[in-house]
């Protein structure tokens, strides 16, 4: 569900800088995870090492990605939530101009 709400709320605030960010981040999370299956059930020890090796550089990579969507402003200057979520409980989305319910 947080991957979910990511997408949405990055899509909602039309954030393209971050969307690209989360994007690698999906792409490098994928490629740590497949090497970690392959590590988990290999039974072969010297193929093991070689991915294990393989598997901490793509874990450090991930780990990169995930304090650069930390600490990386969103696109646009819309990094008050408070203020995003004010607007949302009003009925307005300033950011894509939503008309109010009626």
């Amino acid at each position: 569900s947080s991957h979910l709400s990511a997408d949405h709320l990055l899509g909602v605030m039309q954030d393209s800088t971050s969307i690209e960010h989360l994007r690698q981040y999906k792409v490098a999370y994928s490629n740590y995870f497949s090497l970690y299956c392959f590590f988990a059930c290999s039974q072969d020890t010297v193929m093991a090492n070689a991915v294990g090796s393989a598997m901490q550089d793509a874990r450090a990579r991930v780990n990169r990605l995930r304090q650069h969507l930390y600490s990386v402003r969103p696109d646009k200057g819309y990094s008050d939530f408070d203020q995003q979520a004010a607007l949302a409980r009003s009925g307005r989305y300033p950011v894509l101009n939503y008309p109010e319910r009626y």
